[in-house]
């Protein structure tokens, strides 16, 4: 299961920092039938991510087409990972990229 989960940070990663141009449909990726935990403690969901430029502009079912669709069904999608108990106050002056956490999908370390 920890495998899926990585799998799907890994694809919105690449997503997220591959160029596209806007569709006529009016989104550059869509991830359809995701697991939505949006970090606003509000009940997770099953819908769509729709990506413009790099960000999400919309979340919601049905959302339409894209120039790149990816399925999520199964898996969760998440804004990132927020670690409150780590010991990266010295690794945080010589690591910019915060190893291990980073690799696990972790986005913001406390």
């Amino acid at each position: 299961m920890p495998t899926r989960f990585l799998a799907i940070f890994a694809l919105i990663a690449l997503v997220l920092t591959t160029p596209s141009a806007t569709t006529a449909q009016g989104y550059d990726v869509l991830i359809r039938n995701g697991t939505v935990i949006d970090g606003t403690s509000a009940p997770r969901q099953q819908a769509d991510v729709a990506i413009n430029d790099g960000c999400i502009s919309e979340i919601g079912a049905h959302l339409g087409q894209a120039s790149r669709d990816v399925d999520a069904e199964g898996m969760l999608v998440t804004p990132g990972w927020v670690d409150i108990h780590t010991h990266y106050d010295g690794q945080a002056t010589w690591d910019p990229e915060m190893t291990p956490s980073s690799w696990h999908g972790v986005t913001t370390a406390v």
